[in-house]
Parts: structure tokens; sequence; C-alpha cells
């Protein structure tokens, strides 16, 4: 059974949303009747099996694509295309080669609905270029950046423009581990710093549970809401310890929800 919403506050919100991709053998039901909700300020981590459409999730919660049916409610409002207000880090390495570091950092601020001062972009840029480690390749092309650096500067271009919502999609599975947990700190800092609401979604149940503040299982396609668990550790939007090994009860139940998705081929 799908997990209803629970809030008539929740800053994101979906209603019974299905989703179906036109393929050469017919629609393909991706999303089916899936329902949840993340409150304002929340930390959510999606995880589910491989394949279960959980970058489609992202992609409807983004804007980017439509329900088949059903509705995505952002502030109560049903979304209808992309926003500011929604940041979204892809878990490829999305950053204009074009650029340099710092050009790519201050993308988002020469547009429209984020436009920003010459000056004041430059200052904003360099706070997350800092932010992200990445002081001293301000002027560096993609092309001279490892793999991980360049996940960074996507990451520190979707923070500058300062969302309400950040949409994550596997934003450390590119990282060495040394940079990958300096990252995962990083981004709960944040949380704590500018109060964000966060919906991640990722493989790793041992990432989640230190990401976020609650996890939602889905099943395998078509998507559909299963379980969800709330951490028991403080909220991400307060400092705290690295709990996956003073939690294996946790690890375990979740693991436990998510192999229960599994469907063999």
């Amino acid at each position: 059974m799908a997990e209803r919403s629970k809030a008539n506050n929740a800053s994101i919100e979906l209603r019974n949303v299905s989703k179906s991709l036109e393929t050469d053998a017919g629609p393909l039901s991706v999303i089916d009747d899936l329902s949840f909700a993340v409150e304002e300020g929340q930390a959510v981590a999606v995880v589910g099996p491989s394949g279960s459409g959980k970058t489609t999730l992202l992609n409807l919660l983004s804007g980017l694509w439509l329900p088949t049916s059903g509705n995505v409610l952002v502030g109560g409002a049903p979304v209808r295309g992309p926003d500011p207000e929604r940041g979204v880090v892809f878990q490829q390495y999305a950053v204009f080669p074009y650029m340099t570091v710092q050009q790519n950092v201050m993308f988002g601020l020469r547009l429209r609905a984020d436009f920003k001062p010459s000056g004041e972009r430059a200052h904003i840029a360099q706070r997350y270029i800092d932010l992200m480690g990445l002081t001293g390749f301000e002027n560096a092309y993609p092309k001279a950046l490892s793999g991980g650096m360049k996940q960074r500067v996507a990451i520190a271009r979707a923070y500058a423009v300062n969302p309400k919502i950040l949409l994550m999609d596997e934003p450390f599975a590119a990282l060495d581990a040394q940079t990958r947990g300096f990252m995962q700190e990083l981004v709960l800092r944040i949380l704590a710093e500018e109060r964000k609401t966060v919906v991640f979604v990722m493989h790793s149940v041992e990432e989640a549970i230190f990401v976020s503040n609650r996890i939602v299982v889905v099943t395998a396609r078509p998507q559909r809401s299963t379980r969800s668990w709330t951490s028991p550790s403080p909220s991400p939007a307060r400092p705290r310890r690295r709990p996956p090994r003073s939690l294996p009860e946790s690890r375990r139940h979740v693991e436990s929800l998510v192999m229960q998705q599994y469907v063999p081929e």
C-alpha cells in the first residue's frame, strides 16, 4: 500500500503519481500510484532496487517530466515545469565544458530568476568553491578536473542559487571513499546552516541512514512506496556523528526492506 501524506504543510507531496514511458514495445509503467510527502526542512532518501525508477521520480520532482496521472505538489501548488526554487544535482557530471569552475558555479546567478550583480556573483561562487575544496581551481576547465571534482562543481552550482529544495541523484556515487565521506559531512553542515529540504535517491543504505532523517523504500518497477524508516539520530538539520556502525539494527532493517523488493529478471 502506498504511503499517504500525513501533513498538509509538506514542502513536497506526491499524490497517486504514475508515470509511463513510451518504448518500441509500447507503454512501460515506471511509477504506479506513488504517494508520499516530504516536510519542509526534512532530508529524505529514496532507496530501492536498481532500475526501479528513482531517477524518473527525481525528474518528476524537478518538473523536467510531468506525471502520466496524479499530482506532484510543492508548497501545495502543482509542479508544471522546472523552477529555480528546486535545485538538481544529477548523477552524471553535468558541468559546462567550455566554462571555468568559477563560471560554472556562477551560471545560475546570471539567469533572470536568480540574477545577482557581478561582484555578488563572484562572492557567492567563491564561498561554495571554498566549501567544496576547489580553491585554486577557479580558472580551471572541466577537462583538467577529476570526475569527483566535476561533481563537486555541479553541487556548488546547485547550492549557489540558494534553492529551497535540493534534489540529488546519487550525488556521491562517483567520488572516491575519502572525498565521499568529506562530501557527506559537508552536505550535513550546509543543511544545518541553510535549512534546506532535500530529496536524495541512492542505492547505499549506509549512506542513506547518514545523510537523511527518513528513508522511503520503493518497490521494483513499477515503483510504489512500501515502507519508511525514521532515523533515531538527530535530524540532519542539526550536527550529528556518523551513525552507520552505531545503528547496525537500523541498517539491517532497511536493507531487509530493500532486498524484499528485488524481483529476479
